[in-house]
């Protein structure tokens, strides 16, 4: 993803699903910002990352992101407070939970770890082999392989996995990243950076994982 700092644009840089995003007063077009990052804090030199405040930044996908059978989420995220859950990608709506919602978390006090959430005729979820912590950068990818739904962070396979016939996008909710929804407010918003997010419409293998983040991260001018 690119932000267009002329406008509330941002770019998909492999197709064409360009999102909005949405800063200091909701609903309105001001950017969240892009930070700068240095080489010793993001797998890539001389790239940026989208900052979100905490409070009210956040992206909305162009249309409800859908995959039938077996896809892949990734991203990069680094958050900067673990008090809080922030939410990297999903389409979770409080009022409007349906089978398809899903999103991709970080869990203020449960144990502190990353998590997959979703409502397949009853909620389901899984979490990190361990804690993040705050200031690092974390590379997430989500995999879901003919009905098993598989976590790796950082490249590595994690140990906790879902059985579901789960099909990203049949509520209806539009997809955010940044931050998930309670009604008109933002629910669980990021307070932190993201880079690099990814949907693909097929199960990413292990190698593949690997390459995504041995590859680093880094889409953004600075």
């Amino acid at each position: 993803m690119n932000d267009n700092l002329a406008s509330s644009d941002v770019a998909d840089s492999i197709g064409s699903n360009t999102g909005t995003a949405y800063g200091s007063t909701p609903q309105t077009t001001a950017d969240v910002s892009v930070a700068g990052v240095s080489a010793s804090t993001t797998p890539v030199s001389g790239h940026g990352a989208l900052s979100f405040n905490g409070t009210s930044d956040v992206i909305q996908a162009p249309s409800t992101i859908t995959a039938s059978v077996d896809f892949t989420i990734s991203s990069w995220f680094k958050i900067a407070d673990i008090s809080q859950f922030h939410t990297i990608i999903g389409n979770y709506q409080v009022s409007n939970v349906l089978d398809g919602t899903f999103f991709l978390w970080t869990r203020s006090g449960d144990n502190d770890k990353l998590q997959f959430y979703l409502y397949d005729s009853e909620y389901k979820d899984m979490q990190s082999d361990d804690a993040l912590i705050t200031g690092n950068w974390y590379h997430a990818v989500i995999v879901r392989n003919a009905g098993t739904i598989s976590m790796y962070l950082n490249g590595m396979l994690q140990t906790q996995t879902i059985s579901s016939s789960f099909v990203i996008g049949n509520t209806g909710n539009s997809t955010y990243i940044g931050s998930s929804f309670d009604g008109d407010s933002l629910y669980a918003p990021m307070y932190g950076n993201i880079d690099d997010v990814r949907v693909y419409s097929r199960a990413l293998s292990s190698a593949d994982v690997a390459a995504l983040y041995n590859g680093g991260a880094g889409t953004e001018d600075q």
